[in-house]
């Protein structure tokens, strides 16, 4: 389970929250699921597993009908700030994951001299720009558990476990070779397991997208590449794209939208389109 700051997540969703412009509905419904998963807090370490939480209970915090909060949670959703089970009426609750934007987890003892930077606070969207550089922080991120699987291919009769646990194996390679590439040195384990589990399981990346993003955070030299790539990550996912020819495509239009195409796309245009990836999934 991961140490959450709760003044931090609020601080970062507030800004987050403001530059991507998200509704009224959607800011209430994430606050009151913070406020529940407070409650299931031991001190400063907070659930990151499925908590089940009744509607009736999450519309007391809420002054929404139910249609208008469940439109509020799919758009959570969509955004990567929470994952989402449905439940049985009558039956078990729908189930609740809050995606945080800063958990921390404790490093193994053999990593405890290694040197975590401070986060850094700038917004990834906009031009790509910056020193090639930056030096790796060892703190892992993400909605991860507090455990390193040692993901191995088996004989496995679920054929679509087995795909996953294939996927997350190739993922892992695909950030061991880039890191090294990018950065001089092999990420340690906690970086593999929570980039790929995150790229894997809830942005549902296509090989090569791992690379560029991690390429990128390199280009852009933050103090601290493990964060500035989780807010890629969010990004990318909040606008869906799957693929590298996604991600070109919407690398573009943010520049477009800035007005370095427009000769070729006006900005006007550019913002359409990136609202429209925003709104189509």
């Amino acid at each position: 389970m991961p140490i959450v700051n709760y003044v931090r997540e609020h601080t970062r969703f507030i800004q987050y929250a403001s530059d991507e412009h998200i509704p009224a509905n959607e800011r209430l419904l994430w606050y009151a699921l913070m406020h529940i998963m407070n409650g299931r807090a031991q001190g400063n370490v907070w659930p990151d597993e499925f908590i089940r939480i009744n509607n009736d209970l999450l519309l007391s915090y809420c002054a929404m009908r139910y249609d208008t909060m469940a439109a509020a949670r799919n758009g959570l959703k969509q955004r990567g700030l929470i994952d989402y089970e449905p439940g049985k009426k009558n039956t078990k609750s729908p189930a609740y994951r809050m995606i945080y934007f800063y958990p921390e987890y404790v490093q193994p003892e053999s990593e405890s001299n290694n040197v975590c930077y401070p986060k850094i606070s700038d917004n990834i969207r906009g031009n790509i720009g910056g020193n090639i550089g930056g030096k790796p922080c060892y703190n892992t991120w993400g909605n991860m558990p507090n455990n390193i699987i040692n993901y191995t291919k088996d004989n496995t009769s679920d054929d679509k476990e087995k795909d996953v646990d294939d996927d997350l194996l190739d993922a892992r390679e695909e950030v061991k070779a880039t890191w090294t590439e990018c950065f001089g040195k092999p990420p340690n384990d906690y970086q593999m397991d929570a980039i790929a589990r995150k790229a894997v399981l809830i942005c549902e990346f296509a090989p090569g997208v791992i690379s560029r993003a991690i390429r990128i955070t390199a280009y852009k030299g933050p103090d601290n590449p493990m964060d500035y790539l989780c807010r890629i990550f969010t990004d990318w996912k909040y606008y869906h794209l799957h693929t590298t020819d996604d991600v070109d495509n919407y690398l573009f239009l943010r520049d477009a939208a800035t007005g370095k195409w427009d000769r070729v796309l006006p900005r006007e245009e550019a913002n359409e389109k990136l609202r429209q990836l925003r709104e189509n999934e």
